[in-house]
């Protein structure tokens, strides 16, 4: 093993053909190389650093625990996946003498499971490109976030996306604490961001500061995951190159993962800033912005239950946003499912119901929907019904269902359910 500034030469010599020239026997020299490397690597006589040529500096930040909670696994980071794929990767990577080239990404997911290291001025093409190829979500931690980065050509990415109800979270923060930070994104970032909506209403395009992150991560669905040492929201790359690199990986395994690990601080986040919502005047722009946090989790669910229990304990005017969240859940948005839209209409059939005999109204009239002005009360209707529309024609048993048990508090509201038994009686 020769070691030098600039570079590694390896020399098999328990191997008489040369490395190159002998395609027949390639096979036998990779798995020869393979033994060699990781015994290398084991003894510390190669640096991982020197074979994928970056600097152990980054290195160093690609291992490192991002969460101090560590929600991920008990041993390993998000960035410490991804290394090991690439690692047990390395001659597919390395299997030309040429560059390593950003793959191409379309419209479509990669249905080839990959594992791919781009570096410096390649890496903003394949940020760019794997972000146009979403189609529910997408989640990116990076611990700075400026205006120069993300600039018109990204926030036009993100319009085209939420255009097609594509859920994007952007987390940012390096200090443990937000008032330590020394450079936050402009207001003027954040609000150009918060006018991106999709169809429905909702906010398309979510800030959220995570705190005490190093490691930078963009996942799109559930297909991709690029993790490394490229500042997203705070690099170019291409100006001046410095050596970043990153992985582009589309293995299931990890990459969800990973998702869990990423969607967890997401939802750490927005439920501290949603317990320090109740205790402040509340308004429902701000926890719209939050309900699609829970959204691009994939924590439908939580979105809805945060919204009732606003309505219950801070502010009655929350109850609008169930209008788009009907909707959300009637186009099946990220995380909404058959299941998902059931139990959307359970609860609101459950809380209507709940408020109305806490009122003690005999008709079933609840006083919080009955409170809404006549144009949001329309909207909700409205949504209600489409959402037992679709719903039934996936399941018209389930649907059935929820308009006898709750048939009292549609009627009060002046829900239409078709043909219910309770009409006829």
């Amino acid at each position: 093993l020769a070691h030098n500034d600039e570079s590694v030469s390896i020399q098999l010599r328990s191997l008489d053909l040369p490395i190159y020239g002998q395609k027949k026997v390639i096979g036998e020299i990779e798995t020869a190389l393979h033994g060699f490397i990781e015994t290398a690597l084991r003894e510390k006589r190669l640096l991982l650093a020197d074979l994928m040529r970056i600097s152990q500096v980054e290195i160093d930040q690609l291992v490192e625990i991002q969460s101090p909670k560590a929600m991920f696994s008990e041993i390993e980071s998000r960035a410490t996946v991804a290394e090991e794929v690439v690692r047990s990767r390395v001659f597919e990577i390395r299997s030309t003498q040429s560059a390593p080239s950003t793959p191409a990404v379309g419209a479509a997911h990669d249905t080839e499971e990959t594992a791919d290291l781009i570096r410096d001025g390649e890496i903003r093409r394949c940020f760019l490109s794997t972000l146009k190829s979403a189609k529910q979500r997408v989640l990116i931690v990076s611990p700075l976030m400026n205006e120069q980065i993300v600039d018109n050509e990204v926030l036009e990415i993100l319009k085209t996306l939420a255009a097609k109800r594509v859920i994007t979270l952007l987390g940012w923060g390096i200090s443990r604490t937000q008032v330590e930070e020394k450079t936050p994104p402009t207001e003027r970032l954040i609000n150009k961001l918060a006018q991106i909506i999709t169809p429905e209403g909702l906010p398309a395009a979510i800030v959220l500061w995570l705190g005490n992150q190093h490691s930078k991560d963009v996942i799109v669905d559930y297909a991709i995951h690029v993790c490394g040492s490229y500042n997203w929201l705070s690099y170019r790359g291409n100006d001046l190159p410095r050596g970043a690199s990153t992985y582009r990986i589309t293995i299931p395994e990890p990459i969800k993962r990973a998702a869990g690990s990423i969607e967890q601080l997401f939802v750490e986040s927005a439920q501290a800033e949603f317990d320090d919502w109740l205790g402040k005047e509340a308004n429902t722009n701000d926890l719209a912005r939050l309900i699609s946090v829970w959204i691009g989790s994939g924590q439908f669910t939580e979105a809805y239950r945060h919204v009732l229990h606003a309505t219950q304990n801070a502010n009655p005017k929350t109850i609008s946003l169930l209008v788009p969240l009907c909707q959300a859940a009637s186009e099946a948005l990220y995380g909404a499912t058959p299941d998902t839209q059931v139990e959307l209409l359970k609860a609101i059939g459950e809380f209507g119901l709940a408020d109305s005999q806490a009122q003690s109204s005999s008709n079933g009239e609840s006083a919080i929907f009955s409170g809404m002005n006549k144009a949001d009360k329309k909207a909700l209707v409205k949504s209600i019904q489409n959402l037992m529309k679709r719903l039934a024609e996936n399941d018209p048993t389930k649907t059935q269902q929820i308009k006898e048990t709750f048939f009292v508090f549609w009627n009060s509201m002046g829900i239409t359910v078709g043909n219910s038994s309770r009409n006829s009686t």
